[in-house]
């Protein structure tokens, strides 16, 4: 394979969206996906079982909070490189068909191992991902939980009630929501578990900056046509992920601690807790790929992959805010954001805006709940109840 133009794709792609208005979180989660979807399952690690480079990504964000922006600069790159990617509004069915047409074999005179291996990898782009999942859409919701793992045969009923197997199916998904539909699409019984468990839900409360003229300057495009160029590189990768020495030893004085010492405190993400370790195996796969071909994961991917993680956790519980059993746990996780974006409020002011959702009573409940969790600080100034957000 060719040199690399650039050092590492993920920085280099954050470097080129800079001008963009996203904020850093959905750029990298982006970054992180495009090169999840060039991957494919044509990459693996061996770790007792095969783990595949496929995550499913959700920008979470009130409308304004550029997610589609986002997606769409990385988009870019997957049309360019001719990626197979699924239309954002699709039946059961059609989805099914689009996996199993996309069924490859692989090919690689110099790995032996990958003759007769087929792949069905295709990526799912969804600006808007209720419209790709539907409202009530269980069945589809379940085949999406059962074919993130990547088994080596998926078998289906089709409509004629008989069954059909697809060979190495492997979905990836980035996709785009409200924290509002986030908690209709998803009832509570499904929550902490199934296809939430398999979800990395990248939360912003607001885009990351104002940008006047994004444009592109010409060393940006520059950049670009680096960027292009080594993620078609990627693309080309194929085969069994090495580990290092260096490696395996970040990872024995990591793994063990991390049962029952989560990144964050909330049962509704029980699922994603016991997931984290495979996740951060993925991570490491593909931040090996932003550096290099080399197809070997040393230490430095383990720990830029932990801090890639970590980062996106900070804000990620708040995603799930609005789902629980209060009668306002929805419109508190309204205000949530009102008052993360805002910075500073009025008590008024936020009574003005969720006049339908909320009486004084109930506000005043939601704000005092929300000064125990630590979420805010209520001050008294100039006969006005002011509303500090708390920065973490």
């Amino acid at each position: 394979m060719a040199d690399r133009k650039v050092k590492d794709w993920i920085e280099s792609y954050l470097e080129y969206t800079d001008h963009t208005e996203p904020c850093h979180l959905y750029r990298e989660w982006v970054a992180v996906s495009t090169i999840a979807s060039c991957l494919q399952r044509k990459c693996y690690l061996d770790w007792g079982q095969t783990v595949y480079p496929n995550l499913y990504v959700i920008l979470v964000g009130p409308s304004g909070a550029r997610k589609g922006t986002a997606m769409g600069y990385g988009r870019y790159f997957l049309k360019e490189l001719k990626v197979r990617m699924v239309a954002e509004s699709i039946t059961r069915e059609a989805l099914i068909r689009e996996v199993k047409n996309a069924t490859e074999n692989l090919t690689d005179p110099e790995n032996p191992g990958l003759i007769g291996v087929t792949h069905a990898s295709v990526t799912v782009h969804s600006p808007e991902l209720t419209v790709f999942i539907g409202w009530d859409n269980k069945q589809l919701k379940m085949d999406l939980t059962d074919l993130y793992d990547c088994n080596e045969r998926w078998e289906y009923r089709t409509k004629n009630m008989g069954t059909d197997t697809i060979h190495g199916p492997w979905i990836n998904i980035l996709g785009a929501t409200t924290p509002d539909l986030v908690q209709r699409t998803l009832p509570l019984d499904a929550v902490g578990g199934g296809l939430t468990a398999r979800m990395m839900f990248v939360y912003a409360s607001r885009k990351g900056k104002i940008s006047i003229f994004p444009q592109l300057s010409k060393e940006d495009e520059g950049l670009r046509n680096l960027l292009l160029q080594d993620l078609e590189e990627i693309k080309m990768m194929r085969g069994q992920f090495k580990i290092t020495e260096a490696f395996l030893d970040s990872w024995a004085d990591w793994y063990p601690k991390q049962d029952g010492n989560n990144p964050f405190s909330d049962v509704k993400f029980s699922g994603y807790f016991e997931r984290r370790p495979w996740t951060m195996l993925k991570m490491s796969m593909i931040v090996s790929a932003s550096r290099s071909s080399s197809m070997i994961i040393d230490a430095v991917d383990f720990r830029e992959g932990l801090e890639i993680l970590k980062r996106v956790e900070i804000p990620m519980k708040k995603t799930l805010a609005g789902v629980g059993k209060r009668d306002d746990a929805d419109v508190m996780s309204k205000i949530m954001s009102y008052i993360g974006m805002e910075r500073e409020t009025t008590f008024n002011d936020i009574l003005a805006v969720f006049y339908n959702d909320v009486d004084p009573e109930g506000l005043a409940r939601i704000i005092l709940t929300l000064q125990k969790i630590n979420y805010c600080d209520v001050v008294e100034k100039n006969r006005k109840t002011i509303i500090k957000y708390k920065e973490k």
